[in-house]
């Protein structure tokens, strides 16, 4: 089972303008992820991104970056599926390799360690799922939620009223949250269902302190706090020594073009 790692980071974030190159902790964002699945069991990682600035950084980390992402697929609503089949294709005519499973990584999880993605690809290989993707705990259960109707009315967002067991959290079965760090995808059945959550499904649990997930300035204020508090800092660079095909980034608006060393 050969699989690919892409790490997507892009630089045109909203909520937290250019997020993937400000320094958590003294590293730059990005960084943290790239260091991360570099050190795992994913046999080839590569990024994928539209932004020099990025991929400069991408590269003083180690990882390759065969490609520039297309501006197309660089946009706020851009899905998911059609940015990592595009990494997939492209790192396969590259490499003149040829991948089963496709790890989807997101910058803005810094905190994930190499053994979270070697867990979601031993299930992966172990089990029948098609998809299985890292996950945390939800801090607040699913079942105590509620939605406001037209009317101004309040009801339970799943419909029905709470019996009393339920207003006590441990009589109600663990809900999880994806975690945002990865997802593992058998890559066919990824084309045959055109999505990343392809069935059946499965998941990965990672403890909340390395699955803080940076959207906006809150987040980023409470990964600067868990990464003090716990101590928690980037993975050891990878040994020094040559990549394969070993490619560097060139800006996608001044030519289509990568030099390979």
């Amino acid at each position: 089972m050969t699989s690919l790692g892409v790490v997507l980071a892009r630089g045109g974030s909203k909520r937290l303008p250019r997020k993937n190159v400000l320094e958590l902790a003294g590293t730059p964002l990005v960084a943290w992820t790239c260091r991360a699945a570099l050190a795992s069991h994913i046999d080839r990682v590569i990024l994928s991104t539209e932004d020099s600035e990025i991929a400069e950084i991408g590269l003083e980390a180690g990882i390759d970056v065969p490609f520039a992402r297309p501006a197309e697929l660089a946009q706020d609503f851009a899905r998911d599926v059609d940015i990592v089949l595009h990494a997939v294709d492209a790192a396969q005519a590259h490499y003149r390799e040829e991948y089963d499973v496709v790890v989807m990584i997101q910058a803005t999880t810094p905190f994930v360690r190499p053994e979270h993605f070697n867990a979601a690809l031993d299930r992966l290989q172990d089990g029948d799922c098609a998809c299985v993707f890292t996950a945390r705990k939800a801090e607040d259960h699913p079942r105590w939620t509620w939605r406001v109707l037209e009317n101004g009315h309040a009801e339970p967002y799943l419909g029905t009223a709470l019996t009393a067991d339920e207003q006590h959290g441990q009589n109600l079965p663990p809900a999880y949250y994806p975690s945002g760090a990865a997802w593992a995808v058998r890559i066919s059945e990824m084309r045959k269902q055109d999505a990343v959550y392809c069935t059946p499904l499965g998941l990965v649990e990672m403890p909340w302190h390395f699955a803080v997930d940076i959207d906006d300035e809150r987040d980023w204020a409470i990964a600067e706090t868990v990464a003090r508090q716990f101590e928690i800092g980037p993975v050891a660079p990878r040994a020094a020594g040559p990549l394969p095909r070993k490619t560097s980034w060139r800006n996608p608006a001044e030519t289509d073009e990568f030099d390979v060393r």
